[in-house]
């Protein structure tokens, strides 16, 4: 299940206020407006139309996606790991604000005889604040293979893709941006369908993010069986640990054609510091160093979109590129997420809250 609360922050908010002695209430309230403020936007209506009373349904269908290559730039080699993911049915529901989206996985996979099983779980979501988007990154992953075995192992004939059930990888991470034109420019119109882009439109963007991410396996990451027996300087690690704190800045703009038919796109680009550990549980041997960070953010989305109906196909995509402690190599993590939505607007009044509620109560 994932849920949304944009408006988690301003719920915290306002328990702080509730708990804080008196003497402190009045300065901790000219900090919440404060915040209100920096972040609330009058949205220019020739631009952006606003739905705040309507209850949005939503069908959703989605396959998310992660990569884990290793990359050995004195060889000019590469080793790929991908999962093997399902295709995923989802239900959702958001009124003003507040959003429950609950997903269900179909069969629709690649055969396990070749890919081997994968098991997960993403609790991985999007906030959609007027002057800010806020991303958080939570997934698990077990069982992965090597997308192109052929071109870099001595052996493939017992598993074609070189399956590896023990194999594991985890991340944690947030980041967020600044939406300079916020006032013209909507991201919610296109990822969340909570507004609509009337007219063209496009905003510079600035931010930052931070991340944590765990690769793990019983044996070996690099294949014992690899051509190369130097890649990685022949190192034979089986755990690595990455954390980066990284500053980005892009651009993002609404393509609108004849009033409903949209094409967006948004591209950030940033670099930061990366700790990297390579680490040998069985041998006890590990390296590791402070190095550099580059990452890449990419949203695509195109589609139809109206005062009552969404139909949209959305692509994320997150990669981070982390030096390790070897000399000429790189550990690349990539996430991404494939979705086709269809969502439509109902008008919902308050009133029908308080009915339900009083019924409830009784």
């Amino acid at each position: 299940m994932r849920i949304m609360f944009p408006t988690l922050s301003l719920l915290i908010l306002s328990f702080c206020v509730v708990n804080t002695p008196a003497y402190a209430q009045e300065e901790l309230k000219d900090n919440i407006k404060t915040v209100i403020k920096a972040v609330k936007v009058k949205y220019d209506p020739a631009y952006i139309g606003t739905y705040p009373k309507n209850l949005t349904v939503k069908i959703v269908g989605s396959r998310n996606d992660i990569y884990y290559k290793l990359t050995d730039q004195h060889y000019g080699q590469t080793v790929k790991y991908q999962p093997n993911t399902p295709v995923t049915i989802g239900l959702g529901a958001s009124y003003r604000g507040i959003g429950v989206t609950v997903g269900f996985r179909t069969g629709i996979v690649k055969g396990y005889e070749k890919y081997g099983k994968t098991k997960s779980f993403d609790m991985s979501t999007q906030f959609f604040l007027p002057k800010i988007t806020i991303n958080i990154y939570g997934n698990y992953y077990r069982g992965y293979y090597i997308s192109d075995p052929v071109s870099i192992l001595t052996n493939t004939t017992t598993s074609p893709y070189y399956i590896r059930p023990d194999m594991r990888t985890g991340i944690i991470g947030l980041d967020g941006e600044y939406i300079f034109n916020a006032k013209k420019f909507s991201f919610a119109s296109t990822f969340s369908q909570k507004q609509f882009q009337k007219k063209s439109a496009g905003s510079l963007l600035f931010g930052g993010g931070a991340y944590a991410i765990f690769i793990n396996g019983d044996s070996s990451i690099v294949p014992n069986s690899i051509y190369n027996a130097d890649f990685f300087r022949g190192d034979r690690f089986n755990k690595s640990n990455i954390y980066s704190l990284i500053i980005n800045g892009g651009y993002a703009y609404n393509l609108v054609v004849k009033k409903n038919y949209f094409v967006s796109g948004a591209l950030n680009l940033g670099g930061g510091l990366s700790y990297t550990s390579l680490a040998n549980t069985v041998s006890g041997n590990r390296d590791d160093k402070l190095g550099t960070q580059l990452d890449v953010a990419l949203r695509l989305g195109t589609g139809y979109n109206s005062s009552r109906t969404f139909i949209g196909f959305q692509y994320l995509l997150l990669i981070t590129k982390n030096m390790t402690p070897i000399p000429s190599t790189r550990e690349d993590f990539g996430v991404s997420s494939y979705r086709m939505t269809f969502a439509r607007r109902l008008k919902f009044r308050e009133k029908h809250i308080d009915k339900a509620m009083k019924q409830l109560t009784k």
